[in-house]
């Protein structure tokens, strides 16, 4: 299962070359992977166990600009002990016709703030993000 997330393209986010700057993918990824985890997963404790980003990786195909429609399919691609991928594809859409403009993936860490260590993803975590797999 792929979940879907609607991005507005802000002015702030277009750099002087007319795109939207690089940095701000992350923040797109970002604001699905929030989205993401409200929908699939639910309500998250983040002041006791929760998840950390590891690792984040972004594929930049084609430029973004100011007015474009864009979506962000995000789905968990691999479940292991302690962590999971989310994988990202953002897409332009016009005209009924989608077209990829960057894909990406970040890797999450079960984590327990109180403690600052790393803990196991529970069986509830790894239900739900199997059903969106």
């Amino acid at each position: 299962m792929v979940h879907t997330t609607k991005i507005s393209v802000r002015f702030a986010d277009v750099d002087a070359f007319n795109h939207v700057n690089n940095a701000h993918y992350l923040t797109y990824m970002e604001h699905s992977r929030m989205y993401f985890f409200d929908d699939v997963i639910g309500k998250v404790d983040w002041e006791n166990n929760g998840f950390i980003i590891a690792r984040a990786e972004v594929n930049f195909i084609l430029p973004i600009v100011l007015h474009d429609q864009i979506i962000v399919e995000t789905k968990c691609s691999k479940i292991g002990t302690k962590s999971f991928d989310l994988s990202y594809k953002i897409f332009k859409i016009e005209g009924g016709t989608k077209t990829e403009m960057a894909n990406g993936i970040t890797v999450q860490v079960g984590f327990n703030y109180k403690n600052n260590k790393t803990i196991p993803l529970t069986e509830d975590w790894k239900k739900k993000l199997t059903s969106n797999s």
